[in-house]
């Protein structure tokens, strides 16, 4: 789990390394693989507002490729009303 501020400040082409050696990185978490996904939360929330994709290279950790969550809005048919 992340937690972010604001994610209109994050976009899917933005790639950050949370952890890198110079001797290598072995092992993995044990509730996410690489290539996995990861949920990140703004501060407060009970859902997820996206997530990121989770590698683990020889030597870094990193999380790219936000997708945000569709908000239940964006996701009704047009046309019909909203509730």
């Amino acid at each position: 789990m992340i937690f972010t501020f604001d994610d209109s400040l994050i976009s899917s082409s933005d790639t950050f390394t949370l952890l890198q050696a110079d001797g290598g990185i072995t092992g993995a978490f044990s509730n996410i693989a690489s290539g996995g996904r990861l949920d990140a939360f703004f501060f407060g929330a009970s859902e997820p507002s996206g997530s990121f994709r989770v590698d683990y290279t020889g030597n870094a950790l990193t999380i790219s490729d936000y997708q945000r969550v569709p908000t239940s809005t964006s996701m009704q048919p047009k046309g019909q009303p909203k509730f």
